[in-house]
């Protein structure tokens, strides 16, 4: 026999555990047929987030059926539909609107129903919703109802994407790196943190972690809502059972049982009533639908519906405890299996990678005098030299020259960003194109030292005693000489300086003029009472660098300075061995 049921398969398509009854949609009415769903589909969800979907349908009052001959196909009446069960993710249940009525419809009074699907889903994937669904017409009492059963695909999604249980900060970097973890999941029961460093913790926020070794990191996070499994009553078989039609006037004398149980909890009160079987012999069972169970003693008693005496049988009754495992429960001759499904708890996980990069090699530099170039390159590197630790601005390259003394140390910086740094290197550089002139003023030797290095002074290669500063008189003829030297051993010789005490001329009896004094365009030198005819005259600079030297011989000497700036200046006079120093003012 075949008839249209697709409506019924609709129907049940229900979503989730009941928290309370539904209310049909009674504006909604089916397009193209008597029965219809509405929504026509199962809306997905998401792992410990509440789910609340209600479905209405319409149930259709008759369907065609083929009687065979001579009758053939004829029209017969739905009597009653009555949805025995609605496979659910654990965490979800349903609730029908005719609950009272044991979810029973008489699409007679009524073709509007709905199912409402509630609850928190404790399992994320896809789930096939098994829906079972009796169907009675009226033929039923020759040829028996019709066991209508269909599955409908459920989606429960994470409630967030693989890297949203935590945080992190810092996730990338150099060896050793330091990383900040937050958790996004708060007031969970329990944490579990993996780091991938052999580092673990089960604290709801763990920290810092550091990576002191390069590569990638998985790091694995779970938490759980709690830390205890969830125990469901999935089904109940009475596999044997006696003491029913022990009266005359009971109809199960001649008949098969009508069997149903009751559930009751620990303080005796009843939480669960069966459906009825009507003529069916042992063993029956019952689908619960995933009653969920606590960590009490239950009672199981096992009845016999009576169809005349009010008084229906007991038959007998077991115990257990609803956290244990599938059982069988024996009582006299009631034998009664339990199926009982343990949830474990499940957590939210999430996984990140921390990427830690290795620091390139510390960069060694040669000195070859003047030079200090790398030992080694890679063009994907980048470089910086420093002078007594600060960044010397624009040296970037593999190599530098070096003029001065002090430390010298250099970076490489990889692809990455990760840096290396160089011994800093202590460097003594000696100026090879310093070299010390004594300048002579009568029997005042001196000598320009901008630097400030120490001296000492010679006289015929030896040295005079007592005699280290910029300048000396001289009290005997020789050759006189300086030497300066700085703290790191670098020495500096002067040229020497031939001294002849008995040629020096007396100056006092010289007549020197210089005119005018300050001058802009020219000098006059006047030069009397001098034993020589030959006259060096230099101009200096105030820090004694020469900037012009003229030669003369005669007495009357003029100097063209028109392109000289406005400043102090020295003129010194030399002749023989001795030398005079007169200032100049140029405006």
């Amino acid at each position: 026999m075949k008839f249209s049921t697709s409506l019924l398969i609709a129907i049940l398509l229900c979503s989730n555990v009941a928290f309370s009854q539904c209310t049909p949609d009674y504006d909604y009415f089916p397009l193209t047929s008597n029965f219809g769903l509405s929504p026509d589909s199962l809306p997905s969800g998401a792992i410990f987030e509440e789910y609340n979907q209600d479905l209405t349908f319409v149930l259709p009052t008759d369907t065609l059926i083929d009687l065979g001959a001579p009758i053939g196909v004829s029209t017969i009446v739905f009597e009653d539909y009555h949805i025995i069960s609605i496979s659910l993710p654990f965490g979800l249940s349903w609730e029908c609107n005719s609950s009272d009525n044991d979810c029973h419809y008489d699409p007679a009074l009524s073709q509007f129903g709905c199912v409402n699907i509630s609850g928190i889903p404790m399992q994320q994937g896809f789930f096939d919703v098994d829906v079972t669904v009796i169907a009675t017409h009226e033929l039923s009492y020759l040829v028996g109802t019709e066991t209508i059963a269909f599955s409908l695909p459920l989606f429960i999604e994470s409630s967030s994407s693989e890297n949203s249980g935590f945080a992190m900060n810092n996730f990338s970097g150099c060896v050793p790196l330091t990383v900040d973890f937050e958790n996004n999941n708060s007031n969970m029961a329990s944490y579990f943190w993996d780091f991938g460093n052999g580092s673990t913790s089960n604290l709801e926020n763990p920290g810092s972690q550091v990576f002191d070794s390069p590569g990638a990191y998985p790091i694995y996070y779970e938490s759980y809502m709690t830390n205890e499994s969830v125990y469901f009553l999935e089904s109940v078989e009475i596999e044997n059972a006696s003491g029913w039609g022990n009266e005359w006037f009971d109809e199960d004398l001649v008949t098969d049982p009508d069997p149903y149980f009751k559930l009751f909890d620990q303080q005796g009160n009843l939480i669960y009533e069966s459906s009825h079987y009507e003529e069916q012999n042992f063993p029956v069972s019952w689908s619960l639908d995933n009653f969920q169970l606590s960590n009490q003693n239950y009672s199981l008693e096992a009845w016999e519906e009576d169809g005349i005496s009010t008084n229906d049988d007991n038959l007998g009754s077991v115990s257990f405890n609803g956290f244990s495992s599938s059982t069988t429960l024996v009582s006299g001759n009631l034998i009664v299996n339990l199926i009982i499904n343990e949830i474990e708890p499940t957590p939210i996980t999430a996984i990140d990678t921390v990427f830690v990069y290795d620091n390139p090699i510390a960069p060694v530099f040669v000195y070859d005098e003047p030079s200090l170039s790398l030992n080694s390159d890679s063009l994907d590197f980048l470089y910086q030299w420093y002078f007594n630790q600060d960044l010397i601005t624009g040296y970037n390259m593999t190599y530098m020259d070096v003029s001065q003394t002090g430390s010298y140390m250099m970076s490489v910086v990889s692809p990455s960003g990760c840096s290396a740094f160089s011994v800093d290197t202590f460097l003594i550089v000696c100026d090879n194109n310093l070299e010390p002139e004594i300048i002579v003023d009568g029997t005042l030797l001196s000598f320009d030292n901008p630097s400030n290095l120490d001296c000492q002074w010679f006289l015929n290669g030896v040295e005079i005693f007592g005699e280290t500063q910029n300048e000396m008189i001289a009290t005997q003829s020789g050759d006189y000489s300086i030497e300066l030297f700085d703290q790191w051993g670098c020495e500096y010789k002067s040229e020497d300086v031939s001294i002849n005490l008995a040629s020096l001329v007396n100056f006092d009896d010289a007549n020197i003029t210089l005119f005018p004094n300050p001058a802009s365009s020219y000098i006059e030198l006047s030069l009397e009472n001098l034993n020589s005819s030959d006259v060096i005259v230099s101009i200096l600079d105030i820090q004694g660098r020469e900037l012009s030297r003229n030669y003369f011989n005669s007495e009357n000497y003029r100097l063209d300075i028109s392109k000289m700036n406005s400043g102090t200046y020295l003129v010194v006079i030399q002749f023989e061995s001795v030398r005079k120093t007169i200032r100049l003012l140029v405006n």
